[in-house]
């Protein structure tokens, strides 16, 4: 999947505008933009921008901070300190209007593995200024922390996918992805599908994912309502990514639906 260029201030600021309740969209931070939004490094390619643009008025203020990322046993995210990775400058202020590069570059030379990074573009606390509106700096209650994906390829790219687990257990979907190949998988789609006997779909949900990182294993879950199970003669389960797919089918036993309580909504608890 080819990834977006332009990430906007004002595109998050609309998605979360109706979660910070009783507070107005003038109240949210400075209108910025950053492109691209994912950066690709490799033997060849060592060094590259991100281009930050102020879209307001009022002066915005920036600190850059590069962090080496991984994922640990469970599939979650583990940001740390890292040498590997250079990023200048480390603080800036953009005027209103005003655009700068941020200069980002590797120290370490390929390896087996793809490296990971995340490039985090911090809006400061505005400081004795007003905001767009005229009121209080101290009103801007909402700052973006965006973190930049940075991939620097190994020698010799092998993407790998394994579904390692697969099963419908007391009412409750498990699967397991493996990751084990030597570089980072986008997942693009990821769905959990069931058929009655007539072979009529009457069950489906979307499992929210984005990366697998190389090496990783992570294990999603999903309680199916006693209704839909019951009911159920088949179910499957895809996933696919920028790279690679997989997908699996399993006839159900009924037995396999005995724990799980009637109308029980579908859980969201991905890990």
């Amino acid at each position: 999947m080819k990834a977006p260029s332009l990430w906007s201030r004002r595109a998050i600021a609309a998605l979360l505008g109706c979660l910070v309740a009783g507070q107005s969209a003038a109240a949210l931070a400075g209108d910025f933009s950053v492109t691209p939004i994912r950066i690709f490094l490799d033997k060849d390619r060592k060094a590259d921008v991100v281009t930050v643009r102020n879209n307001g008025t009022v002066p915005l203020q920036f600190e850059i901070r590069p962090k080496a990322w991984t994922q640990d046993a469970s599939g979650e995210d583990v940001y740390s300190d890292t040498a590997d990775l250079l990023a200048f400058p480390r603080l800036m202020t953009l005027k209103g209007g005003e655009e700068r590069d941020i200069r980002i570059g590797i120290k370490i030379p390929p390896a087996a593995t793809e490296k990971t990074y995340r490039v985090y573009i911090t809006e400061l606390p505005p400081t004795n200024r007003a905001d767009e509106t005229g009121g209080s700096a101290a009103n801007v209650g909402l700052l973006i922390n965006f973190g930049a994906p940075v991939f620097f390829a190994p020698f010799n790219p092998a993407p790998a996918l394994d579904l390692a687990r697969f099963d419908l257990t007391d009412g409750r979907i498990n699967a397991t992805l493996v990751n084990s190949g030597n570089i980072r998988l986008f997942v693009e789609e990821m769905t959990v599908i069931g058929f009655d006997a007539s072979g009529a779909e009457i069950y489906r949900e979307s499992i929210p994912e984005r990366y697998l990182l190389a090496g990783t294993t992570k294990s999603y879950t999903r309680d199916i309502p006693e209704r839909e199970c019951q009911a159920l003669a088949v179910v499957s389960y895809s996933v696919r990514t920028d790279k690679l797919s997989a997908n699996a089918k399993k006839d159900v036993d009924k037995n396999s639906c005995g724990s799980t309580k009637p109308d029980t909504p579908a859980a969201n608890n991905a890990r």
